[in-house]
């Protein structure tokens, strides 16, 4: 678990749609990558350490960044180098075994053995404090967390895993002291780096988000969630062209993110560049079928032409992906009631959006006389 997933999805320039969660970096798909992981923890649960480096080393030769045959490789360099003892070794890889097996009970007696063969060892608490995230048990990992930090105070991962619990739970105060201390660590930490811009971006001091979003790029260029947030702060700072170009190169990296493309296309709308805009919009629903955000943009951009069936389809198809999206229901009911004169279809949308709490517009409706 290593960085949040926060999608700022730029629905208009004037209203966004945000989702988070945290994001935990071991995947569990059938890919070389996670193959080669897997083969490294089973030598290291036998004791094969040479072996386990081979692999990891193997699993990194793939993909660089995956973060699970990083953390395995650094403690099996841990044995070599003599910090750690084979016992506390292959007791760790076991627990990671049973980890990843979602066997989570076991995993922490495996872990709970290899802190008792090694107290002093950190790293053990903290893989315990990993399982018990991974299942649920938050207080318990905030204990293990502090645990780690006790045993060396300079645990990074500790610190940045405290700063993500706490991202969590909406105590953004807490989750900054945290993120910052693993910058304090290691300058060149590009997760914390990561994730404090990110809370800098919901907290609207966006010269911090930029600055920390631009530290992640200066170290990695590739570092497309980088690109795509820092994209983000440059729209709402007004920087559209820089935001464009930042999502040009989150595109030429990852051409199949319709994310990137949808607030591309939003960019582009807003600069009245319409036919760029649909083309984008168009992209992303090949990307994402069911891409609810991009079907309402594309939407209002048809209603603003005056293509108001071609709206009405877009509007629907948006509610259909998502029925809760309130801005939708109120533009199809404005269109129904305003472009097609279906006052029936139109007054039941603006209900709908009413008993959410937008009834701005049923109200006008009801003030000259077309809803009831």
């Amino acid at each position: 678990m290593n960085k949040l997933i926060y999608a700022l999805l730029i629905v208009s320039l004037s209203s966004i749609c945000c989702s988070c969660n945290v994001k935990h970096s071991s995947r569990r798909s059938i890919e070389p990558t996670v193959i080669y992981y897997d083969k490294g923890v089973a030598y290291g649960s036998k004791g094969k350490f040479k072996q386990a480096k081979d692999a990891f080393e193997m699993s990194l030769s793939i993909n660089s960044k995956y973060g699970p045959s990083l953390k395995s490789l650094n403690i099996i360099k841990e044995y070599f180098t003599g910090i750690i003892g084979a016992k506390t070794l292959i007791l760790t890889f076991k627990g990671v075994k049973f980890q990843n097996a979602h066997k989570y009970r076991k995993a922490i007696k495996l872990y709970t053995l290899a802190v008792k063969s090694n107290p002093k060892y950190a790293n053990s608490y903290y893989s315990r404090a990993m399982t018990y995230i991974n299942w649920n048990k938050t207080d318990r990992a905030i204990r293990e967390l502090n645990l780690t930090l006790k045993v060396d105070p300079r645990h990074e991962q500790a610190y940045n895993a405290l700063g993500l619990i706490f991202f969590d739970k909406e105590d953004l105060d807490k989750a900054l002291l945290y993120f910052n201390n693993v910058i304090k660590i290691n300058p060149g930490h590009t997760e914390a780096h990561y994730n404090l811009g990110l809370v800098y971006a919901i907290q609207e001091k966006y010269d911090l988000a930029k600055f920390h979003f631009t530290q992640c790029i200066q170290i990695n260029p590739n570092d497309d969630d980088a690109l795509f947030h820092r994209a983000y702060v440059l729209t709402n700072e007004g920087t559209l062209d820089l935001a464009i170009r930042d999502l040009d190169r989150v595109i030429a990296i990852n051409p199949n993110n319709a994310d990137a493309h949808n607030n591309r296309a939003n960019i582009y709308e807003a600069k009245g560049m319409t036919e760029q805009a649909i083309a984008d919009w168009n992209k992303t629903i090949k990307i994402n079928p069911k891409h609810a955000q991009a079907y309402y943009n594309r939407g209002y951009a048809y209603e603003k032409r005056g293509e108001v069936d071609l709206a009405l389809h877009d509007y629907s198809k948006a509610i259909r992906f998502d029925p809760s999206y309130i801005l939708a229901y109120e533009r199809r009911g404005l269109v129904y009631l305003l472009k097609k004169g279906n006052k029936r279809k139109g007054c039941k949308d603006l209900k709908k959006a009413c008993r959410a709490g937008n009834c701005d517009s049923l109200k006008k409706g009801k003030k000259i006389g077309l809803c009831t």
